[in-house]
């Protein structure tokens, strides 16, 4: 425990001060007197018990979250072509309304 002074502790040889705090055991504090509880005094638990694991269960996990991570994948990339095709139609009807001829540049 560590107690303030308002002054300096002199030395005594039994506690040790720091920057004005006396740094030590507590008077106040109850001597501790022992170790652990009894073994009679502890409440008993049940013992534990481990399932055996099913491996059906686990493939059965295992592929279905593979299967959901490939869905997730095909529908990202289809989200994503068909925003490009649809960025791609919006910009040739705008180039097409302003009345520029884009086959030019392909035709050379």
């Amino acid at each position: 425990m560590v107690q303030t002074t308002s002054s300096p502790v002199q030395d005594s040889g039994q506690d040790e001060t720091r920057n004005g705090f006396r740094v030590g055991s507590s008077h106040d504090a109850p001597e501790k007197a022992g170790g652990t509880a009894p073994a009679a005094d502890r409440p008993k638990l049940p013992p534990i018990v481990w399932s055996r694991p099913d491996m059906g269960k686990i493939m059965r996990r295992d592929l279905l979250g593979v299967g959901e991570a490939t869905g997730a994948v095909i529908l990202a990339m289809t989200a994503l072509i068909a925003t490009s095709v649809g960025i791609a139609l919006v910009v040739s009807a705008t180039l097409k309304f302003l009345g520029v001829d884009v086959t030019e540049i392909y035709n050379g």
